[in-house]
């Protein structure tokens, strides 16, 4: 098969292996193979520099001795890897779930000098991402179905924006466009992302990784520039900034991007799999480094959080002041007919700004200990809600109905509505 060759690989779909054929039989040496996930299966030369690998297996040159001594057999040693090996009934995860084949072409007893296997940095399974298949699949079905209603309430909001409209939007509305594209990507990506990971596909399941990872920052970054944005327009004599939106644009998308290559070139991305209690495994594309996952993506989040939830309190004292000082034109209002703000109304207008600050993503905080699956239920069904309360925050302030009213029905809904956020004041 080898023909003249004294080494040669072969890989069957996930499997690698590595044969060797001595050159001369009267002059035997030591072999040695190491994997990583940069070198794949191969044959060393240096042995002083097997500490570096992650696995090295070594045979003997008493084995290729023996092996020699037995007369009509071809001279030869063959490795193979096998990743990904199944798991017994109990889940058990032993060295990384990866098999190895070692064959010399005959049988070798007694040897000395033992055919060594060496396994560094091996993966100890978190027992955090054990849960209970009942939970798993309750919040794989709540979070389908949120992911779903999200796309497509910001999906018609999106086709509001750019099919239906006419007027010029203002700066306001377009940061809020870039929301929703954010998110629709974030989603998407989310509902897709187990299917690229039960493909086997490494490569795609990395691309998939960076690319979920990536919208995921964008959408933080975002919730973080509408509060800066809701912060600029309270201070209205404030001095204009030239290039507002293309400075706000590229702050919102292209830091993402250099976090999401660093990551790809530290080998971060690759399959995740969450443990259920019945054995059955859920397998997605996401960062394996939980390090990583803490200062990238925990760690940003809570600064933007910070930021975003001091922004709204000031908005929630902002909107009350306001009210408080229209409580005395309510009455007029209400004796000429004309439209006056519910409390229906105000609490969607909270909590599309909840929504649109993220601050429902602050649930994450508190996914530890007893609180973890009460938390992911939270969590999951209040941003699955998401996309509605944007819907009705962007159907509120971008005065979409007020285009076709005159423009004194237009006034005095704009004076009423106005109590409820900032955004009624085009920059």
């Amino acid at each position: 098969m080898m023909g003249d060759k004294t080494t040669a690989s072969v890989t069957v779909g996930d499997a690698q292996g590595v044969f060797v054929k001595p050159k001369d039989r009267t002059k035997l040496e030591a072999v040695s193979f190491i994997y990583s996930e940069n070198t794949d299966l191969s044959i060393i030369q240096d042995k002083t520099q097997t500490e570096k690998y992650p696995t090295v297996i070594s045979i003997p040159k008493e084995a290729f001795e023996k092996a020699a001594n037995i007369d009509n057999i071809t001279l030869f040693t063959s490795v193979f890897r096998f990743p990904n090996f199944t798991k017994d009934a109990k889940n058990s995860t032993v060295l990384n779930n990866e098999v190895y084949s070692i064959d010399m072409g005959t049988e070798i007893t007694n040897l000395t000098n033992t055919i060594s296997f060496i396994f560094r940095s091996v993966k100890k399974p978190n027992p955090t991402e054990t849960i209970s298949s009942t939970d798993l699949s309750n919040l794989t079905y709540i979070t389908s179905i949120g992911c779903g209603l999200s796309i497509f309430f910001l999906g018609v909001a999106l086709f509001m924006h750019f099919l239906l409209r006419r007027a010029r939007q203002s700066d306001s509305v377009h940061i809020l466009i870039n929301l929703f594209v954010s998110l629709v990507l974030l989603n998407l990506t989310f509902l897709t992302n187990e299917y690229v990971a039960n493909t086997g596909n490494l490569i795609g399941c990395k691309l998939m990784a960076g690319f979920m990872h990536y919208c995921l920052l964008t959408s933080f970054t975002w919730f973080g520039l509408e509060a800066l944005h809701l912060c600029l327009q309270l201070g209205r004599n404030s001095t204009p900034i030239k290039h507002y939106l293309t400075k706000i644009c590229i702050a919102g998308w292209a830091p993402a991007a250099v976090v999401v290559t660093v990551v790809f070139c530290l080998q971060k991305y690759n399959q995740l799999v969450i443990h259920a209690d019945d054995g059955k495994d859920v397998k997605m594309c996401w960062i394996t480094d939980s390090a990583v996952h803490y200062v990238v993506n925990i760690g940003y989040y809570s600064v933007i959080f910070v930021f975003t939830f001091t922004t709204f309190v000031i908005m929630l004292r902002w909107i009350f002041l306001l009210k408080g000082t229209a409580a005395n034109r309510r009455e007029p209002l209400a004796s000429s007919g004309k439209r006056t703000t519910t409390g229906t109304s105000d609490a969607l207008t909270v909590m599309g700004l909840c929504s649109t600050l993220g601050l429902t993503w602050g649930f994450a905080f508190f996914a530890y200990g007893a609180l973890r699956i009460p938390s992911y239920y939270i969590f999951t069904i209040l941003n699955s809600f998401q996309g509605f309360f944007l819907f009705i925050y962007y159907y509120k302030t971008s005065k979409f109905v007020g285009d076709q009213m005159t423009s004194e029905k237009t006034s005095t809904t704009t004076e009423a509505t106005s109590v409820e956020n900032p955004y009624e004041k085009p920059k």
